[in-house]
């Protein structure tokens, strides 16, 4: 821009750096009939506002979040059903109960534990 003006930064005549603020026009202006002409068609457009745009585009990201951890819980929880859920025994199935060898010695546990097995079995809603 100062090249185009022919200006310095060593001595500036129409732009003055600001240091860590940026730049200032310091240049005489007068008004006459061709600035306000040019105000005119400066104001006569629709400027939005810059702070619209972060805020839509927060909006938008909060939603895409919401989104993205909705499908998230929806997966887990299909999964867990899948892989995690214990099989249900229906009227048809049939558990087959095998006789255990003592190999302990001790004569209470040659009949009992099977016997006892059996009666858990039987009395459970599964």
């Amino acid at each position: 821009m100062r090249d185009a003006l022919g200006d310095s930064a060593e001595e500036p005549r129409y732009i003055e750096t600001l240091p860590r603020r940026g730049y200032r026009f310091i240049a005489r202006h007068r008004n006459g009939r061709h600035a306000r002409i040019a105000r005119r068609r400066s104001t006569s457009r629709a400027i939005l506002p810059l702070q619209l745009a972060p805020k839509l585009w927060n909006k938008r990201r909060f939603v895409v979040t919401a989104g993205v951890a909705a499908l998230l819980i929806v997966a887990a929880l299909a999964s867990w059903h899948l892989f995690f859920a214990r099989p249900v025994l229906t009227e048809t199935d049939v558990i087959l109960l095998a006789s255990f060898v003592n190999k302990t010695g001790d004569p209470i546990f040659d009949n009992s534990l099977d016997k006892a097995l059996e009666v858990k079995l039987t009395e459970s809603p599964f």
